[in-house]
């Protein structure tokens, strides 16, 4: 039954705007390096953009980005390998970078916690729910990672 609503609210939606819709660029921002994920941080109101880089070794970054997109710090943490899903929670930031999960403070970006995943092979993307727990994707490993709020994964 919950297939079937959304394929009908899919379907309402497809015909009131067509297969023609669009998307207007606003504003291009220059300076990332592959970015793959974009958060909106409403306290600070700064956008984190996980950058992928060139693929070496320790060459991926996040940048930050003022509401108004300007870069404020292309180069705000660094050290990542291939940094993915951003997500926050409370005065944390945190990013999946291939078998870890990277906790940092959000308002200086020092990392403070590299949580290796057990058997994790590219973590990709990563959101909480209403109780506080942490689920990670894991691309290649076709799994999904529940970490709890006492950090038990």
């Amino acid at each position: 039954m919950k297939y079937l609503i959304i394929c009908f609210i899919m379907g309402i939606g497809a015909a009131g705007f067509g297969q023609t819709s669009s998307v207007d660029l606003v504003k291009k921002v220059p300076g990332f390096s592959h970015p793959e994920s974009v958060i909106f941080d409403k306290e600070q109101q700064v956008f984190y953009v996980s950058n992928m880089a060139d693929r070496k070794e320790k060459d991926g970054f996040i940048s930050k980005v003022s509401a108004t997109g300007n870069i404020l710090d292309t180069l705000w943490v660094t050290g990542l390998n291939d940094p993915k899903g951003l997500l926050i929670r409370n005065d944390r930031l945190f990013v999946t970078d291939v078998t870890f999960l990277v906790e940092m403070d959000r308002r200086t970006g020092k990392i403070l916690k590299r949580i290796p995943i057990e058997h994790a092979e590219s973590l990709n993307d990563i959101t909480a729910d209403e109780e506080g727990n942490l689920y990670i994707s894991d691309l290649a490993g076709n799994s999904i990672y529940k970490m709890n709020l006492s950090g038990n994964i």
